[in-house]
């Protein structure tokens, strides 16, 4: 089966109607921005980035955490406030990465 065309099937199958009209409202309010030439926001975040960890143990010159130059500190995401984070906009994502700059 077609990589591409297997992927739409479990994003399809992972949504649900509130997952849609939460979407519907953040294209709605892309295309009402364009159009008004001002910004109009609907919606909650429809995909989110979250990073483990700031720690890394390789040194990429063109990464922050490779260089040692966050200017946060180093450390680990606190279990608890990932919990919390989840819990409040699951219903709302489609997607989430868990991965930032940091080496999971």
């Amino acid at each position: 089966m077609n990589p591409k065309f297997q992927d739409a099937i479990t994003l399809f199958s992972k949504t649900t109607p509130y997952k849609a009209f939460n979407f519907f409202k953040l294209i709605s309010s892309y295309y009402l921005s364009n159009l008004l030439a001002k910004p109009i926001h609907f919606g909650l975040p429809s995909s989110i980035a979250i990073e483990p960890t700031t720690s890394c143990n390789l040194r990429c010159p063109q990464c922050p955490s490779g260089l040692r130059s966050f200017t946060r500190s180093t450390g680990m995401l606190d279990q608890q406030l990932f919990a919390r984070t989840i819990d409040n906009i699951y219903h709302h994502l489609l997607y989430l990465t868990f991965y930032f700059q940091g080496e999971p």
